[in-house]
C-alpha cells in the first residue's frame, strides 16, 4: 500500500512546483505586456495552484488504498497532471466563475479539478475492488462440475429416456 508519506510527497514535490511555474509562465506575458490587470491576480493564480495541490493530495489520499504497489507516484504522470492543472484550472473556473463567485469558490473549483486529474492520471494503478477477484473464484469453485465429455455421446435420445432420469 502506498503511505501518507508518499503521496505528500508526490503532491507537493512534483505537482504543485510544475504548476506553479506553467502558471507563471502563463502570466508572465499578460503582466509584462502593460494590460492592465487586478493587482491581486498573482495571487489568485497563487490559490488556485494551491487548491489544484489540495485537490491533488486529497483524491490521491482517497484512492491510495487501491493503488498498486508500482504506482508512478515520483513521475511522469504527476508531472503531466501539473502541466495540464493550469488549463483545467482556467475551465473550472469558467464552469463555476461569475463576478460573484467567492475565491473560496473558484479554489473550490480548482481542487474539484486537481482530484479529477488525480483520479484520470492513475487510473491505470487502480486495482479492482476489494475481495472482487476472491469472489468470483469462491464463486467458480462452487460451480457444478461439468459432465465428463463421453456423457454428451452417450445421451439419451428418445424422450422416455429423459423422463427416467430425472425420477
Amino acid at each position: 500500500m502506498i503511505s501518507v508519506r508518499h503521496v505528500v510527497r508526490s503532491a507537493l514535490t512534483r505537482f504543485f512546483p510544475t504548476s506553479l511555474v506553467l502558471m507563471a509562465v502563463g502570466l508572465a506575458p499578460i503582466m509584462l505586456s502593460g494590460v492592465a490587470i487586478h493587482p491581486w491576480a498573482p495571487l489568485i493564480a497563487f490559490s488556485q495552484v494551491v487548491g489544484g495541490t489540495l485537490g491533488f493530495g486529497a483524491a490521491l489520499l482517497l484512492i491510495r488504498r487501491r493503488l498498486s504497489a508500482d504506482a508512478p507516484l515520483l513521475g511522469r504522470p504527476v508531472i503531466v497532471a501539473g502541466v495540464v492543472a493550469p488549463i483545467v484550472n482556467m475551465l473550472a473556473l469558467m464552469v463555476v466563475g461569475s463576478p460573484h463567485t467567492s475565491r473560496v469558490g473558484g479554489m473550490a473549483a480548482c481542487a474539484l479539478g486537481g482530484g479529477m486529474l488525480a483520479l484520470s492520471m492513475f487510473f491505470p494503478w487502480l486495482s479492482s475492488a476489494t475481495g472482487m477477484s476472491d469472489r468470483f473464484n469462491a464463486w467458480e469453485r462452487d460451480a457444478l462440475p461439468a459432465p465428463p465429455l463421453d456423457a454428451w455421446a452417450t445421451a439419451p435420445t428418445r424422450a422416455s429416456d429423459v423422463v427416467r432420469l430425472f425420477e
